[in-house]
């Protein structure tokens, strides 16, 4: 599979909203798009401009949580929530579908690392975590992946040392494990930037390796395959 597939969802606006302002959620089990009735939107949002953390809906056996992401829990499970201001007479979401639950989509873009560590020893780790330290304020939602260690939120890397980790096996293996757990996680037009510390024999075996798998139409062409070299400062030596 190149990508995984969105869903367009729309929903028609039958009421009239104070200001305009809309609130509402995502049934996580047929992906329907429900919108909380114009006086509860007043509720909601008061608590909302207030920067109260939550608000508990008790007739629904609901909570609306409003730090860091927005989010609704009923019976507990959790649902996606949304807030729109819109004179529009439909709203459109467009929605992911993982593991049989249905979410809002957030572009992210996938960041993997691939040192060489059967031959390289010495580099500048500090010029590395600037990579990613810019990557943190670019887009909320980036990801990183990490030999063996699967997808992780970027902004919730604290500790750094993780990026430089050894688990023995051979670069080419790593390889193939990050396209894979990043073909878990893509979808169309989203990008990603996997960059490799090593050999130019060794990174030129990996663009084949990429190469091949596109014209077998096993990975999607939007991935940016950049060796890093590491003289006396970081640069990128190509991109693929």
């Amino acid at each position: 599979m190149l990508y995984n597939n969105l869903i367009n969802n729309t929903k028609s606006i039958n009421n009239k909203y104070y200001n305009n302002i809309i609130w509402g959620y995502i049934d996580i089990y047929k992906g329907n798009i429900n919108l909380y009735s114009p006086q509860l939107c007043i509720k909601i949002e008061n608590h909302y401009k207030n920067n109260k953390d939550f608000i508990n809906i008790d007739l629904l056996n609901t909570t609306i949580f409003f730090k860091n992401e927005l989010l609704q829990i009923t019976n507990n499970r959790k649902h996606s929530v949304f807030r729109i201001i819109t004179s529009n007479l439909q709203i459109n979401k467009t929605l992911i579908l993982k593991n049989d639950r249905y979410y809002l989509y957030k572009k992210q873009n996938h960041i993997g690392l691939l040192i060489d560590h059967s031959i390289i020893t010495d580099y500048d780790k500090h010029n590395i975590c600037d990579i990613f330290l810019k990557q943190q304020s670019i887009i909320e939602k980036n990801r990183l992946y990490l030999p063996e260690q699967g997808s992780i939120n970027i902004k919730k890397l604290n500790n750094f040392k993780n990026l430089f980790s050894n688990n023995n096996e051979s670069i080419f293996n790593n390889f193939i494990n990050i396209l894979l757990h990043i073909s878990k996680n893509y979808y169309r037009n989203e990008l990603a930037y996997i960059y490799i510390l090593s050999t130019n024999e060794n990174y030129n075996l990996l663009v084949n390796i990429y190469n091949t798998l596109i014209n077998r139409n096993l990975v999607h062409d939007n991935y940016n395959i950049i060796q890093l070299e590491f003289l006396n400062d970081l640069e990128y030596i190509s991109m693929y």
